[in-house]
């Protein structure tokens, strides 16, 4: 509000501390001049007075009863600041402490004693919230792992680079992406906390909290999804874990029913593995029975020819990795043109379609709010899946049938196939390739996904440097650190060089390139002659301990010396 020049009544107006300086000043000159300026905007003398008091003082005005707000435009800035960095989504008792610290130092500032400060309010802290737009909402919990990946600027040069590798050597119907999720049909539903954020985000996770607690035992299905560029799926595979199985099997069903429209067949699996990480058996199954079927059909369906190479990217676990280093497995992928490819480690909420769209996260929505009982129209289904799980009991347990866990599969299996019906369609999962930027290949929203601060001029200079890193997926099926280092590309405060890392924690990587698998086969002839040194070094140790004990007590001039000599692998003897 700006004082008129006119006779006002501000008597019911609030006034701004400026507006209660500018009547300080101009009261300023003797009584006669406090009341002339009391009377023309129909406030009081004292405050009049109050005012000139302060004016003449230099001590600044405030708008409410002469208190001071709790942050001034200082802090109010050093928090926006603090949001805008890192990772800028914070649980709601961090924004609490925040406020809390800005707020102390100030009162310290203002010249008061530190046993005169109270804590702000929960009111006066949602009246700031609301003041600087911080918005609150749900997040899922992720790891320190992951939060590091996301913020590390190479692990997203390096898949950049291999998605315009990509580009121009695939069709968009042959880009797939395979992953899974677990689904919870028991407990107390997803673990999700409230966080605070200011600027939009395009996923809300935020790292565990020392007071998380756990909710206990719950009771998961696995579900593992393959999905093209053009809005396609794979026969879908439902995973259940029972420990009555061995370590080295799985029990697959195929059960038509369990299908979804998405998927345009009349397929679906069911297998029991003996641990929901699941085996090498599996993956090895899963890549022979669905992935090659898939491509197949795609290939029919978009009239490609059969030579046409496509690339299937993976989530990258250890045990799916461990079924590449087959050769058997490898010549089958060379023979069916399939290139198999791991994004960077701890990174696939941004750089997994499945994982970043829609499709897990809508499902679960849905099914978190059907109630818990079978779903309508599926009590057919539901018969068959019971008997399906009884016969792998049968199968498998010799201590009989669990009933409970029997209905408790078979409703849940249901409830989620109702669910995915209901959120996954050919559009979800084209965008969900359009938010990681794999298809179309788009630069700006891959590093959009990144938490790292990249400049301008960091893109400008990634974009220079661009085929010289598709060269090396070209001849070594990644890019390293030490040609990222020469090339001066821009790298995390806090990097780490992943060179010498094992697959599973390295950045992209084309699992099926024959520069990869070369490399791999030297480090592991490497390996296996450094492990071969060690133990013969143990042995010779173990001989001359043998040799010594046996001397112990013979005459001084016939002791010797042992020596072992590492490079040529033999031991002299040498009199002492």
């Amino acid at each position: 509000m700006v004082l008129c020049k006119k006779a006002t009544d501000y008597s019911r107006k609030l006034l701004s501390s400026e507006d209660k300086a500018q009547l300080g000043r101009m009261g300023r000159g003797g009584r006669g001049k406090v009341v002339k300026v009391a009377k023309k905007y129909n406030l009081s003398i004292a405050a009049i007075k109050k005012y000139c008091h302060r004016s003449k003082k230099g001590i600044p005005c405030y708008e409410k009863g002469g208190k001071p707000p709790l942050l001034d435009e200082e802090d109010k800035a050093a928090l926006r600041q603090w949001f805008t960095e890192n990772r800028g989504v914070y649980a709601g008792t961090e924004l609490d402490e925040k406020v809390s610290e800005l707020a102390k130092a100030r009162h310290l500032q203002r010249g008061k004693y530190i046993t005169t400060f109270v804590e702000p309010s929960r009111k006066t802290i949602k009246r700031l919230e609301k003041e600087l737009g911080i918005k609150t909402g749900q997040a899922e919990v992720t790891t320190t792992a992951r939060a590091e990946a996301t913020a590390d600027i190479r692990n997203y040069i390096s898949f950049i680079a291999f998605l315009a590798w990509a580009k121009h050597n695939f069709d968009l119907a042959l880009v797939l992406n395979g992953d899974a999720t677990q689904f919870e049909v028991g407990g107390k539903g997803s673990e999700m906390v409230e966080v605070k954020y200011l600027e939009p985000q395009v996923q809300l996770k935020i790292e565990p909290q020392q007071t998380e607690e756990s909710q206990g035992l719950k009771f998961f299905i696995k579900f593992y999804l393959i999905i093209n560029a053009k809005g396609a799926s794979s026969d879908p595979v439902y995973i259940i874990a029972s420990s009555r199985i061995p370590e080295d099997e799985i029990d697959v069903y195929r059960i038509p029913q369990l299908s979804h429209h998405c998927s345009g067949t009349t397929k679906a699996y069911l297998v029991f593995c003996n641990t929901r990480g699941c085996n090498v058996q599996f993956y090895e199954w899963l890549n022979r029975e669905v992935l090659t079927s898939f491509i197949m059909t795609l290939k029919a369906q978009n009239n490609l020819p059969e030579d046409a190479r496509s690339v299937f990217m993976l989530d990258g676990e250890p045990r799916q990795i461990e079924c590449y280093e087959s050769s058997s497995m490898l010549k089958d992928l060379h023979e069916k043109h399939i290139t198999i490819a791991k994004p960077p480690a701890s990174t696939t909420e941004n750089t997994q379609p499945c994982d970043a769209g829609n499709i897990f996260k809508g499902s679960k929505t849905v099914l978190r709010n059907l109630p818990a009982k079978v779903p309508s129209g599926y009590e057919d289904l539901d018969r068959l899946l019971q008997d399906k799980i009884k016969e792998h009991f049968r199968k498998y347990s010799k201590s009989g049938i669990d009933y409970r866990h029997v209905k408790a599969a078979a409703e849940g299996l249901t409830r989620i196939k109702y669910a995915l019906e209901k959120v996954m369609t050919p559009h979800i999962i084209v965008d969900s390739f359009c938010k990681t930027g794999v298809a179309p290949f788009d630069i700006n929203a891959i590093l959009k996904n990144c938490k790292a601060d990249i400049t301008p001029e960091d893109t400008l200079h990634l974009l220079a440097k661009l085929p010289q890193l598709r060269k090396a997926f070209t001849t070594k099926g990644e890019v390293t650190d030490a040609l990222m280092d020469k090339l001066k590309l821009p790298k995390a405060p806090t990097h780490a060089n992943k060179d010498s890392r094992v697959v599973h924690r390295r950045r992209t990587v084309i699992l099926t390139s024959l520069g990869y698998i070369r490399d791999q086969e030297k480090r592991r002839e490497e390996a296996e002659q450094q492990e071969k040194a060690r133990q013969w070094e143990k042995d010779a140790r173990k001989r001359a301990t043998a040799v010594r004990a046996m001397l112990k007590d013979s005459p001084p001039e016939s002791r010797i010396s042992l020596v072992l000599n590492r490079k040529e692998r033999y031991v002299t003897a040498k009199l002492v």
